[in-house]
């Protein structure tokens, strides 16, 4: 009974320590808050939380698995799930960027909003989300993404280097056509939230 009661104390340690949201702000820019408390440069952010950003606030999180931005006046729901980083966009803008990760055991973050959810493995890409209206839209800057329809599973398509997609809202119940973008596009989408 002893031997089985120290397991439990040991499952339960080992489990809390591996169960929460950990990120360092390396970034910040106006105001922001994180549960309901203003953040500053350097504070680290733990445990499942909603993070907002003022009108001219922005947020960049250095995580084990990349960097996320969060523009103005945007709501992202923070949290860690079965050992996997977890953003739900609530509402207004967010950057991702990542490297290729090699170790194939290791569990990629998962992003999301109300209308989709993205897949990825060693990307760069901006989403934006309008909850009033619904919809998410995204754009690839560099790798490649799976998004997914949330309110049909089997509706999803890849989204490539320079591409675009969205869905819900303006864009349909179902994801459109994946639309090509310009260089000159590009450059325009990229600087609504720089990466660095």
């Amino acid at each position: 009974m002893k031997i089985f009661a120290q397991f439990l104390v040991i499952f339960f340690l080992s489990t809390n320590v591996h169960a929460s949201f950990s990120g360092e702000v390396i970034f910040l820019k106006g105001n922001a808050t994180y549960r309901g408390k203003k953040i500053v440069k350097g504070e680290k952010l733990e445990g499942t939380g909603v993070l907002k950003t003022g009108e001219k606030g922005i947020v960049r999180i250095k995580l084990a698995t990349g960097l996320y931005t969060i523009g103005p006046l945007s709501e992202t729901q923070l949290s860690w799930k079965n050992s996997v980083e977890q953003f739900k966009l609530l509402n207004g803008t967010i950057r991702w960027f990542s490297k290729k990760i090699q170790d194939s055991n290791k569990r990629t973050p998962i992003f999301g909003s109300t209308a989709a959810s993205i897949g990825i493995r060693g990307t760069d890409f901006l989403m934006i989300t309008n909850s009033l209206l619904g919809e998410s839209e995204v754009v690839v800057f560099d790798g490649k993404i799976l998004f997914q329809n949330n309110k049909n599973k089997n509706d999803s398509k890849e989204i490539l280097k320079n591409q675009w997609g969205g869905v819900g809202g303006r864009y349909g119940h179902t994801i459109g056509d994946i639309i090509n973008l310009s260089s000159q596009q590009i450059i325009g989408l990229s600087k609504l939230l720089p990466k660095e």
